[in-house]
């Protein structure tokens, strides 16, 4: 998809951030379309290409100590052979919408309280985090992990105009879901995320099928969203 104007100037205080941080830096990039985030993280990529190394960090409600999993990063091999290169290092973290929804006894999300607890430990990465997430997990973090983002953090908001989502939905997705009502765009939910389940408790592994399944999912959620629907 084409990024516009507004898009390209936030990218462009991101990729400053990106370049001039030589220590601790966390950000939130607020985006709830798949499309967008997809085309922002290209274009992400293809800007600091030659000068900033991104790691990818991914979490899910197996993986919902942040800290921990960036700990055992900076002591692989790869972590090591980037930095003998003396090139910077960011930290994409994916996937903390997923992760944040596994509750503690209490009720609260284990990964937000353990944010909240090993704040100080995050001064030892001295590298640029990005933290991918949606609304609703913005909104979770204002409520339960309140200290950590106002620490250290910034936030970047992403979105897209009706004409933009109508544009997108025209030329990406599973080309029929357009021209379904509320009710059958709900069977489709439940499909998709009936497909992404059983696959995920069988120990599948398709990376291919669950971008296309979540994919599809998060183009579900946007029509759904419309008025008319």
């Amino acid at each position: 998809m084409e990024l516009t104007s507004d898009h390209l100037s936030k990218l462009d205080e991101m990729i400053t951030l990106l370049s001039i941080s030589d220590d601790l830096t966390i950000a939130f990039v607020r985006c709830n379309e798949p499309v967008l985030r997809h085309a922002l993280d290209n274009e992400i990529r293809q800007r600091v290409e030659n000068e900033v190394f991104i790691y990818d960090i991914r979490m899910n409600t197996d993986s919902t100590n942040l800290m921990q999993i960036l700990q055992e990063v900076i002591q692989s091999d790869l972590y090591d052979a980037q930095k003998k290169e003396n090139k910077k290092i960011a930290f994409f973290v994916f996937g903390l919408d997923d992760a944040i929804e596994k509750k503690n006894q209490e009720g609260k999300s284990e990964a937000l309280v353990q944010l909240n607890m090993m704040r100080e430990e995050f001064l030892n990465i001295n590298h640029t985090i990005i933290l991918w997430i949606n609304s609703a997990s913005l909104s979770m973090i204002l409520k339960e992990a309140q200290d950590f983002f106002s620490w250290r953090t910034t936030v970047f908001e992403f979105e897209l105009k009706r004409k933009e989502q109508i544009k997108m939905v025209a030329d990406f997705g599973e080309s029929n879901l357009r021209f379904l009502d509320k009710e059958e765009l709900e069977e489709r939910w439940d499909y998709y995320t009936r497909l992404l389940k059983e696959f995920k408790e069988k120990g599948f592994e398709d990376a291919s099928k669950f971008s296309d399944w979540n994919y599809n999912l998060g183009m579900i959620k946007l029509l759904m969203g419309y008025a008319d629907l």
